[in-house]
């Protein structure tokens, strides 16, 4: 039996005195959840970095401007105060001087440049389409600064991808005062709802030494279509027709009052336009337009990514081919209903403005080109009462998107036939240029403008997607252009 007077040994949890400290059970815990030195260095790091870069993007002098100043003050304490070199003195101060003179004159230009500049923009509403280039222009008032100083201004659009110009304005006096008027263009590289959110400004001098960044802000927004594209008919017949019985007599008019014909007694004295009888001598009426009819209903799907310009051109091209034989045209596409109808009611669009703008509203979707949004089309055209005998799907030949799957999943309980029309990728080289004019190519690219990436044709990837669709009962199409 051990001695009661001994000491016992001491458990590793017991409090153990160490100098003036007691460590014990909460001591350990304390230590375990408090940082460690490194992650303490690590934090304080990061948060002088965040400063010291928040700082140097506020300050007015760039980096050609700093190393100016930077060795205008290495000159004065090295040269002029150790040696009192008359020569380092007045260089090192002319040079200090200049680069403080000209941060100072950048930063009031800012304050007041931010406080009384205007834009308007305008963009021409005639030809308003991806690829190529369209005329636009800026509006400035206000814009008058000190020589030797420019002013250079960009457009700023919500999401990235216009290549739009840089203008630079000189300072000085003009003989039409305060106002600039900019001509220019802009290349928009896909359809969408583009929004013109803002102006960049950046006030600098003519030796870049400083420099103030600002955007004034403007609220425009355009809608950029994709170019048409005449396509060979397709030997597709209407969804549904109406049977001859149901036509209307060519004599029943019930449009407004257009046509103006010889008087006939079956007219009736009401329509005689007496002001020209009274002129010419001639009994003549007037009678109302014939109202157009369709000869027939087609379902149209589109299944069209953000640079799928060219599927939805081909399919803007079938689409006046349809008008053109009096067809209607029961539309919809992917994030239809997220964009146009953002009540949540399943309508379907058949006017043609309508099926237009969204095609061109809803690019900016994330479903768009996935076909995620083919069920609620199919509950749509339920909902609404319409049989069908086949539904046609406008889709790329090639993608980086499954959109085959889905649509073949919503189509499973459908009766009615998939007649898919694959448009081939060599369909974007008849876009446009995506170029600015060769004058304005260099000189207006700004920075960080970056081309899409063609996707050539995969011909296994469209057969597969065709086999599936046609294993399914569906029937495929492939795009052809007009001669």
């Amino acid at each position: 039996m051990k001695n009661s007077t001994e000491k016992s040994q001491p458990s590793v949890f017991d409090d153990r005195v160490f100098g003036n400290h007691t460590l014990g059970m909460s001591d350990l815990r304390n230590k375990e959840s408090s940082p460690s030195a490194t992650d303490r260095l690590r934090r304080v790091l990061s948060r002088v970095v965040s400063k010291t870069r928040t700082i140097l993007q506020r300050q007015p002098f760039t980096s050609r401007g700093l190393l100016f100043a930077g060795g205008a003050a290495l000159i004065l304490y090295f040269f002029g105060v150790e040696t009192s070199d008359l020569v380092a003195y007045t260089l090192g101060g002319g040079i200090l001087f200049l680069c403080l003179f000209a941060a100072a004159c950048s930063g009031l230009l800012y304050l007041r440049l931010r406080r009384e500049l205007r834009f308007e923009a305008h963009l021409d509403p005639s030809v308003r389409v991806s690829h190529v280039p369209i005329s636009a222009g800026l509006l400035v008032w206000e814009a008058s600064f000190y020589p030797f100083f420019q002013l250079e201004i960009t457009r700023e659009f919500e999401h990235p991808g216009a290549k739009s110009p840089a203008h630079v304005l000189r300072g000085g006096v003009r003989e039409d005062g305060k106002t600039w008027h900019l001509l220019d263009f802009i290349v928009f590289p896909h359809r969408g709802a583009w929004s013109l959110v803002g102006i960049r400004c950046t006030i600098s001098d003519a030796l870049g030494l400083s420099s103030v960044t600002w955007t004034h802000p403007i609220s425009e927004s355009y809608e950029i279509a994709a170019p048409r594209l005449s396509i060979r008919a397709l030997p597709i017949i209407a969804s549904s027709s109406r049977a001859g019985d149901e036509m209307p007599l060519t004599r029943e008019r019930t449009g407004d009052p257009f046509d103006i014909k010889a008087y006939d007694p079956s007219d009736g004295v009401t329509r005689i336009l007496w002001k020209t009888y009274a002129r010419s001598g001639e009994l003549v009426v007037r009678r109302p337009e014939p109202a157009v009819i369709p000869e027939g209903e087609i379902a149209v799907f589109l299944v069209a990514g953000r640079e799928d310009d060219h599927v939805v051109g081909a399919f803007f091209g079938y689409l006046d081919q349809l008008r053109d034989q009096n067809i209607s045209v029961l539309f919809g596409t992917d994030g239809l209903w997220e964009v146009i109808a953002g009540d949540g009611s399943d309508r379907l669009l058949s006017e043609d403005s309508e099926i237009r703008s969204a095609a061109i509203r809803t690019a900016w979707s994330r479903s768009a080109g996935t076909a995620n949004d083919f069920h609620r089309y199919l509950s749509a055209l339920q909902n609404n009462r319409h049989g069908f005998t086949q539904i046609v799907v406008f889709a790329p030949q090639s993608g980086e998107t499954d959109w085959a799957a889905p649509l073949l999943r919503a189509a499973s309980g459908v009766h009615a036939p998939i007649a898919t029309v694959f448009v081939p990728e060599r369909f974007r080289t008849f876009l446009g240029t995506d170029r600015l004019p060769d004058s304005l190519e260099t000189l207006y690219t700004p920075r960080g403008f970056k081309r899409p990436k063609r996707r050539s044709d995969s011909p296994h990837k469209a057969l597969e997607s065709a086999a599936r669709i046609e294993r399914a009962g569906g029937l495929t199409y492939y795009c052809e252009l007009n001669a």
